[in-house]
């Protein structure tokens, strides 16, 4: 494995909405955990009728400066509703244009760590997993762990329990698996590999040997949401950790019923690697 190096650098976006706020709340409290530095990010984008004079960006300049400023003065005023932000270092960031774009061009140039995203229940992961928007975030960023928190988990808890599911035919590399070993170390976290099959696979075992973390390995079968949504709740799950590999094991594995089951049932937080 990878040398553990601390998780540093914490990216939020924010949209002012009561999952983001919640997500806000919770990253508030890692970075003061893991001594880092947050950054909200919150990007602004005007959509108007263009005209011959507009047609190259579709935004008048002064609808769009005003936005800035709108937009800017909402990040102002966070310490005042977060009070806890006094607590730590942090820097806020307005960016034109849609949020997919302001963290990819963020991202780009800026060391982060980790993104934690909020979400708003079931409907909110069918979005956030199986939306297109989201979708293209995470195929793009897929060198950047996102970390999604559910609207139902309403304060960090440190995770004494992690699962990692894998597909026994697309077996993640070392280097994917960096932040599992962050995460894990620094929470002194079990960790257990999971993975839903016909049969068991030896592949599977030779991975959670090479994680060397003492994983126990945990064979499941039948549909993969209901397997993985027993095994959270059997299990005392903290956080699933997924990795995006291929894009079809990814959207079976997230189909919209286990993401449902799961925050209607265990509300776990995913990181997806």
């Amino acid at each position: 494995m990878t040398t553990v190096t601390p998780i540093k650098n914490i990216l939020i976006p924010y949209d002012g909405s009561p999952q983001s706020k919640n997500a806000l709340q919770y990253a508030i409290v890692l970075t003061k955990l893991v001594s880092g530095q947050l950054t909200i990010l919150k990007s602004y984008n005007v959509a108007m009728e263009t005209t011959t004079a507009d047609a190259t960006t579709g935004i008048y300049p002064i609808a769009l400066t005003e936005f800035k400023e709108i937009t800017e003065d909402e990040l102002s005023e966070l310490n005042a509703e977060f009070k806890e932000l006094n607590d730590i270092p942090y820097k806020t960031i307005s960016s034109p244009g849609v949020l997919i774009t302001a963290i990819e061009l963020y991202t780009e140039d800026n060391p982060i760590d980790v993104i934690i995203m909020g979400t708003h229940g079931a409907s909110g992961w069918e979005e956030f997993l199986g939306g297109s928007t989201t979708a293209n975030m995470v195929g793009n960023t897929d060198s950047t762990p996102l970390w999604v928190v559910p609207y139902d988990v309403k304060s960090y808890e440190t995770p004494k329990r992690i699962a990692i599911a894998v597909d026994p035919d697309n077996i993640p590399a070392a280097e994917k698996l960096t932040f599992l070993d962050e995460v894990s170390t620094l929470f002194s976290a079990e960790v257990s590999v999971v993975y839903v099959a016909d049969k068991k696979k030896g592949s599977i075992d030779s991975f959670a040997e090479s994680i060397d973390k003492n994983a126990e390995v945990y064979w499941l079968q039948g549909d993969i949401d209901d397997a993985l949504l027993d095994f959270s709740i059997n299990n005392d799950i903290d956080i699933l950790f997924a990795v995006h590999k291929d894009r079809n094991f990814f959207a079976s594995l997230f189909h919209s019923s286990v993401a449902k089951k799961i925050v209607s049932h265990t509300s776990i937080p995913v990181v997806v690697l």
